[in-house]
Protein backbone atom coordinates (compact mmCIF):
# COMPACT_ATOMS: atom_id res chain seq x y z
CA UNK A 1 0.00 0.00 0.00
CA UNK A 2 1.37 3.42 -0.92
CA UNK A 3 1.94 6.21 1.60
CA UNK A 4 1.00 9.75 0.58
CA UNK A 5 3.26 12.53 1.86
CA UNK A 6 3.03 16.28 1.38
CA UNK A 7 5.93 18.65 0.75
CA UNK A 8 5.79 22.27 2.05
CA UNK A 9 3.44 24.55 0.11
CA UNK A 10 6.22 26.48 -1.64
CA UNK A 11 7.65 23.19 -2.94
CA UNK A 12 4.24 22.07 -4.16
CA UNK A 13 3.82 25.45 -5.88
CA UNK A 14 6.13 24.23 -8.67
CA UNK A 15 3.19 22.27 -10.11
CA UNK A 16 1.49 25.53 -11.05
CA UNK A 17 2.53 28.20 -13.59
CA UNK A 18 4.85 30.85 -12.16
CA UNK A 19 2.64 33.95 -11.72
CA UNK A 20 4.14 37.30 -12.61
CA UNK A 21 4.47 40.05 -10.01
CA UNK A 22 4.71 42.87 -12.56
CA UNK A 23 1.24 44.20 -11.70
CA UNK A 24 1.93 44.00 -7.97
CA UNK A 25 5.29 45.79 -7.64
CA UNK A 26 5.80 49.41 -8.77
CA UNK A 27 8.46 49.87 -11.50
CA UNK A 28 8.86 46.11 -11.97
CA UNK A 29 8.85 45.23 -15.68
CA UNK A 30 8.73 41.83 -17.34
CA UNK A 31 12.40 42.18 -18.29
CA UNK A 32 13.45 43.11 -14.75
CA UNK A 33 11.41 40.26 -13.30
CA UNK A 34 13.14 37.83 -15.66
CA UNK A 35 16.55 39.19 -14.59
CA UNK A 36 15.78 39.00 -10.87
CA UNK A 37 14.43 35.47 -11.14
CA UNK A 38 17.61 34.50 -12.99
CA UNK A 39 19.79 35.69 -10.12
CA UNK A 40 20.59 39.26 -11.09
CA UNK A 41 20.22 41.93 -8.43
CA UNK A 42 20.53 45.65 -7.66
CA UNK A 43 23.28 46.93 -5.37
CA UNK A 44 23.47 50.28 -3.62
CA UNK A 45 27.05 51.61 -3.63
CA UNK A 46 28.83 54.86 -2.88
CA UNK A 47 28.75 55.53 -6.63
CA UNK A 48 25.04 54.88 -7.02
CA UNK A 49 22.80 51.96 -7.91
CA UNK A 50 23.94 49.14 -10.18
CA UNK A 51 21.96 46.31 -11.78
CA UNK A 52 23.69 43.10 -12.77
CA UNK A 53 24.96 39.69 -11.80
CA UNK A 54 25.67 36.32 -13.30
CA UNK A 55 25.60 35.65 -17.02
CA UNK A 56 24.19 32.22 -17.99
CA UNK A 57 24.49 31.01 -14.41
CA UNK A 58 28.27 31.37 -14.25
CA UNK A 59 30.67 33.49 -12.24
CA UNK A 60 31.12 36.08 -15.02
CA UNK A 61 28.98 39.14 -14.41
CA UNK A 62 28.04 42.47 -15.96
CA UNK A 63 26.82 45.54 -14.03
CA UNK A 64 25.14 48.68 -15.36
CA UNK A 65 24.00 51.89 -13.61
CA UNK A 66 20.36 52.00 -12.58
CA UNK A 67 18.02 54.02 -10.35
CA UNK A 68 16.66 54.07 -6.82
CA UNK A 69 13.24 53.13 -8.23
CA UNK A 70 14.67 49.92 -9.71
CA UNK A 71 16.47 49.24 -6.44
CA UNK A 72 13.17 49.51 -4.57
CA UNK A 73 11.51 47.23 -7.13
CA UNK A 74 14.27 44.67 -6.57
CA UNK A 75 13.90 44.85 -2.78
CA UNK A 76 10.14 44.33 -3.06
CA UNK A 77 10.63 41.41 -5.45
CA UNK A 78 13.25 39.78 -3.22
CA UNK A 79 10.95 39.99 -0.19
CA UNK A 80 8.32 38.00 -2.10
CA UNK A 81 10.31 35.57 -4.24
CA UNK A 82 13.95 35.65 -3.22
CA UNK A 83 16.13 35.09 -0.17
CA UNK A 84 16.74 37.93 2.25
CA UNK A 85 19.85 38.28 4.41
CA UNK A 86 18.91 37.18 7.90
CA UNK A 87 20.81 35.70 10.87
CA UNK A 88 20.55 31.89 11.09
CA UNK A 89 18.26 32.01 14.18
CA UNK A 90 18.51 28.27 14.70
CA UNK A 91 17.96 27.26 11.07
CA UNK A 92 21.56 26.14 10.58
CA UNK A 93 21.51 24.23 13.87
CA UNK A 94 18.39 22.34 12.77
CA UNK A 95 19.89 21.59 9.37
CA UNK A 96 23.16 20.46 10.94
CA UNK A 97 21.28 18.16 13.30
CA UNK A 98 19.38 16.52 10.44
CA UNK A 99 22.53 16.28 8.31
CA UNK A 100 24.35 14.67 11.23
CA UNK A 101 21.62 12.05 11.58
CA UNK A 102 21.88 11.35 7.85
CA UNK A 103 25.68 11.25 7.79
CA UNK A 104 25.89 14.28 5.49
CA UNK A 105 28.48 17.09 5.58
CA UNK A 106 27.47 20.72 5.00
CA UNK A 107 29.99 22.87 3.13
CA UNK A 108 30.35 26.60 2.49
CA UNK A 109 31.34 28.39 -0.71
CA UNK A 110 34.98 27.43 -0.15
CA UNK A 111 34.01 23.75 0.15
CA UNK A 112 34.88 23.86 3.85
CA UNK A 113 32.62 22.86 6.77
CA UNK A 114 30.02 25.53 7.47
CA UNK A 115 30.53 27.53 10.66
CA UNK A 116 27.81 29.19 12.71
CA UNK A 117 27.38 32.86 11.86
CA UNK A 118 29.46 32.57 8.72
CA UNK A 119 26.86 33.80 6.25
CA UNK A 120 23.28 35.14 6.52
CA UNK A 121 21.66 32.18 4.77
CA UNK A 122 18.92 31.52 7.32
CA UNK A 123 16.12 31.16 4.78
CA UNK A 124 18.20 28.86 2.58
CA UNK A 125 19.15 26.62 5.49
CA UNK A 126 15.55 26.49 6.66
CA UNK A 127 14.18 25.66 3.23
CA UNK A 128 16.85 23.00 2.68
CA UNK A 129 15.94 21.41 6.02
CA UNK A 130 12.25 21.24 5.11
CA UNK A 131 13.00 19.63 1.73
CA UNK A 132 15.42 17.04 3.10
CA UNK A 133 13.11 16.23 6.00
CA UNK A 134 10.34 15.38 3.53
CA UNK A 135 12.39 12.80 1.60
CA UNK A 136 12.74 9.08 2.43
CA UNK A 137 15.73 8.57 4.72
CA UNK A 138 17.00 5.77 2.47
CA UNK A 139 17.56 8.28 -0.35
CA UNK A 140 19.89 10.32 1.84
CA UNK A 141 21.84 7.63 3.67
CA UNK A 142 22.91 5.05 1.10
CA UNK A 143 26.23 6.69 0.18
CA UNK A 144 25.46 8.33 -3.15
CA UNK A 145 25.00 11.62 -1.27
CA UNK A 146 27.63 12.62 1.28
CA UNK A 147 27.98 16.41 1.04
CA UNK A 148 25.87 19.49 0.31
CA UNK A 149 27.68 22.69 -0.64
CA UNK A 150 26.07 26.12 -0.36
CA UNK A 151 27.73 28.75 -2.54
CA UNK A 152 30.83 28.94 -4.71
CA UNK A 153 31.08 28.13 -8.40
CA UNK A 154 31.58 25.07 -10.56
CA UNK A 155 34.88 24.18 -12.23
CA UNK A 156 33.67 25.49 -15.59
CA UNK A 157 32.21 28.68 -14.01
CA UNK A 158 28.93 28.15 -15.85
CA UNK A 159 26.72 26.11 -13.55
CA UNK A 160 23.86 27.01 -11.28
CA UNK A 161 24.16 23.69 -9.47
CA UNK A 162 25.78 20.28 -9.84
CA UNK A 163 26.10 16.73 -8.56
CA UNK A 164 29.59 15.29 -8.63
CA UNK A 165 31.63 12.93 -6.44
CA UNK A 166 28.73 12.33 -4.01
CA UNK A 167 28.27 16.10 -3.53
CA UNK A 168 25.26 18.27 -4.36
CA UNK A 169 26.48 21.82 -4.97
CA UNK A 170 24.18 24.84 -5.00
CA UNK A 171 26.36 27.59 -6.38
CA UNK A 172 26.10 31.33 -5.71
CA UNK A 173 23.74 31.65 -8.65
CA UNK A 174 21.19 29.34 -6.98
CA UNK A 175 21.37 31.32 -3.74
CA UNK A 176 20.80 34.74 -5.32
CA UNK A 177 17.77 34.13 -7.53
CA UNK A 178 14.24 32.99 -6.83
CA UNK A 179 13.32 30.55 -4.07
CA UNK A 180 11.36 28.58 -6.66
CA UNK A 181 14.50 28.08 -8.74
CA UNK A 182 16.49 27.00 -5.67
CA UNK A 183 13.85 24.37 -4.88
CA UNK A 184 13.87 23.02 -8.43
CA UNK A 185 17.66 22.91 -8.65
CA UNK A 186 18.07 21.31 -5.22
CA UNK A 187 15.61 18.51 -5.96
CA UNK A 188 17.05 18.06 -9.47
CA UNK A 189 20.56 17.53 -8.12
CA UNK A 190 19.24 15.20 -5.42
CA UNK A 191 17.67 13.34 -8.33
CA UNK A 192 21.13 12.79 -9.83
CA UNK A 193 22.25 11.32 -6.51
CA UNK A 194 19.16 9.08 -6.59
CA UNK A 195 20.10 7.48 -9.93
CA UNK A 196 22.36 4.91 -8.26
CA UNK A 197 19.37 3.19 -6.68
CA UNK A 198 18.40 1.58 -9.99
CA UNK A 199 20.16 -1.60 -11.06
CA UNK A 200 20.77 -2.57 -14.72
CA UNK A 201 17.38 -4.23 -15.26
CA UNK A 202 15.33 -1.36 -13.80
CA UNK A 203 17.46 1.20 -15.62
CA UNK A 204 16.85 -0.63 -18.92
CA UNK A 205 13.09 -0.37 -18.31
CA UNK A 206 13.42 3.34 -17.62
CA UNK A 207 15.46 3.85 -20.78
CA UNK A 208 12.82 2.02 -22.84
CA UNK A 209 10.17 4.33 -21.42
CA UNK A 210 12.35 7.35 -22.06
CA UNK A 211 12.74 6.42 -25.73
CA UNK A 212 8.96 6.27 -26.20
CA UNK A 213 8.48 9.55 -24.32
CA UNK A 214 11.09 11.14 -26.60
CA UNK A 215 9.46 9.75 -29.75
CA UNK A 216 6.01 10.98 -28.65
CA UNK A 217 7.38 14.23 -27.22
CA UNK A 218 5.41 13.84 -24.00
CA UNK A 219 7.91 15.30 -21.54
CA UNK A 220 6.44 17.17 -18.58
CA UNK A 221 7.93 20.64 -18.12
CA UNK A 222 8.00 22.52 -14.82
CA UNK A 223 8.73 26.24 -14.85
CA UNK A 224 11.78 27.21 -12.76
CA UNK A 225 15.04 28.83 -13.81
CA UNK A 226 13.78 28.49 -17.40
CA UNK A 227 10.31 28.31 -18.95
CA UNK A 228 8.43 24.99 -19.02
CA UNK A 229 9.21 24.30 -22.69
CA UNK A 230 12.93 24.78 -22.06
CA UNK A 231 12.74 22.28 -19.20
CA UNK A 232 11.09 19.80 -21.57
CA UNK A 233 13.86 20.31 -24.13
CA UNK A 234 16.48 19.90 -21.41
CA UNK A 235 15.18 16.42 -20.60
CA UNK A 236 15.37 15.41 -24.26
CA UNK A 237 19.11 16.12 -24.29
CA UNK A 238 20.10 13.27 -21.98
CA UNK A 239 18.52 10.30 -20.22
CA UNK A 240 20.16 11.11 -16.88
CA UNK A 241 18.72 14.65 -17.00
CA UNK A 242 15.28 13.11 -17.58
CA UNK A 243 15.73 10.98 -14.46
CA UNK A 244 16.94 13.89 -12.33
CA UNK A 245 14.22 16.24 -13.51
CA UNK A 246 11.49 13.73 -12.85
CA UNK A 247 12.78 13.05 -9.36
CA UNK A 248 12.02 16.73 -8.75
CA UNK A 249 8.63 16.36 -10.47
CA UNK A 250 7.74 13.23 -8.49
CA UNK A 251 8.44 14.98 -5.18
CA UNK A 252 7.22 18.52 -5.85
CA UNK A 253 4.42 17.85 -8.33
CA UNK A 254 3.14 14.38 -7.44
CA UNK A 255 -0.54 15.03 -8.01
CA UNK A 256 0.11 16.86 -11.26
CA UNK A 257 2.35 14.06 -12.50
CA UNK A 258 -0.26 11.38 -11.79
CA UNK A 259 -2.96 13.44 -13.53
CA UNK A 260 -0.64 13.98 -16.48
CA UNK A 261 0.07 10.25 -16.82
CA UNK A 262 -3.63 9.43 -16.60
CA UNK A 263 -4.42 11.94 -19.36
CA UNK A 264 -2.17 10.21 -21.91
CA UNK A 265 -3.13 7.55 -24.42
CA UNK A 266 -1.39 4.90 -26.48
CA UNK A 267 2.35 4.24 -26.27
CA UNK A 268 3.02 7.39 -24.25
CA UNK A 269 0.57 6.28 -21.55
CA UNK A 270 2.26 2.89 -21.22
CA UNK A 271 5.74 4.42 -21.16
CA UNK A 272 4.88 6.98 -18.52
CA UNK A 273 3.03 4.43 -16.35
CA UNK A 274 6.15 2.24 -16.40
CA UNK A 275 8.40 5.20 -15.51
CA UNK A 276 6.11 6.31 -12.68
CA UNK A 277 6.00 2.78 -11.26
CA UNK A 278 9.81 2.62 -11.30
CA UNK A 279 9.98 5.86 -9.35
CA UNK A 280 7.31 4.70 -6.89
CA UNK A 281 9.22 1.49 -6.22
CA UNK A 282 12.43 3.46 -5.68
CA UNK A 283 10.52 5.50 -3.07
CA UNK A 284 9.37 2.27 -1.40
CA UNK A 285 5.76 3.11 -2.23
CA UNK A 286 5.90 6.70 -0.93
CA UNK A 287 3.99 9.13 -3.15
CA UNK A 288 3.50 12.87 -2.84
CA UNK A 289 0.28 14.89 -2.82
Amino acid sequence: MSKLLRMPAEVQALRYPWPSLVDKIPDLTSELEKRFRFGQRVSCTSKGFFLGGAIKGGSSSVWVPTSNEIFQAYCSWRALEGFEDRPPNGSLTRLESLAGDLGLSLLNSRAEPIRQGEAPLAEIYGLSHRILDGLPRLHLTRGSLRQIQFGGWGPDSAKASAYQNHRVSLYDFALRGARRTFIGLFLHELGHAHESIWGPAERAKLEAGYRVISETDTFLGVEYLLDAQSRRTYQRLAFNEFLAENYMVYVACGGRLRSFVQSLQGAAAGAWSSVYDSFARSFDGVEYA
